[in-house]
């Protein structure tokens, strides 16, 4: 019961943390915080927080960054550091991860 409990407790706990602190918490927010400022092209702003929901275990921040990685976006083109994110969201079942790094192996 108190899993269920701690489950939606958990939302609203991020959301109060983000309404002190002015910034998100939980892995999606943050994920889809990053996604916002890629979109506007701010690279370096994107990175921090893919990387923050990343370190949280969000597959898709995950893959984010190793694109990043893979493609030398604001960080530096690091094809052992793309592995190793997109290796990562691998072990969450994302199979787009896999295919790049299927792709990155020659395979």
């Amino acid at each position: 019961m108190y899993s269920f409990i701690q489950e939606k407790l958990e939302p609203q706990q991020q959301a109060l943390q983000t309404q002190i602190t002015g910034q998100p918490t939980g892995a999606k927010e943050q994920y889809e915080l990053g996604d916002k400022f890629y979109d506007a092209k701010n690279y370096e702003e994107a990175a921090y927080w893919y990387r923050k929901s990343a370190e949280q275990v969000y597959a898709e921040a995950q893959y984010n960054l190793g694109y990043m990685y893979e493609n030398g976006k604001v960080v530096a083109r690091d094809l052992q550091e793309a592995r190793k994110w997109y290796g990562k969201a691998t072990t969450q079942g994302d199979t787009d991860a896999q295919n790049k790094l299927k792709r990155l192996d020659g395979r």
